[in-house]
């Protein structure tokens, strides 16, 4: 803009300057009003994710809570189990221990039998 403002050494050359520069000013509103269009369409799809986010978060909430409560089923099963029958000796008693004798180790077990 003082390139043009600079060059233009009289004042009709200054004022052909300052038309074209509020042309562009115009051309710049219009692009603007053009863009508007498509942001109100990005606003209302960022607000539809943001909605599915919350309804995923409280899936993700249920899921985990049911797999720590059969986590804890499984656990207390197995204790129970090995416990009552001194059956955990074997080789499918070992692995029954080592998958599910802990709560982070039946969590992981269920965690792995449901993603496959």
């Amino acid at each position: 803009v003082e390139k043009l403002m600079m060059s233009s050494t009289s004042s009709l050359g200054q004022a052909a300057a300052l038309r074209t520069l509020r042309a562009v000013r115009v051309l710049r509103a219009f692009r603007m009003l053009y863009l508007a269009r498509y942001l109100q369409s990005l606003r209302v799809l960022l607000q539809t994710v943001v909605i599915a986010l919350k309804s995923m978060v409280w899936t993700s909430v249920v899921v985990i809570l049911l797999l720590y409560i059969f986590g804890v089923v499984f656990t207390q099963g197995v204790i129970d189990h090995c416990g009552m029958n001194d059956d955990c000796v074997d080789d499918a008693g070992i692995t029954l221990l080592m998958r599910f004798g802990r709560i982070d180790r039946s969590l992981l077990s269920l965690f792995e039998a449901m993603t496959n």
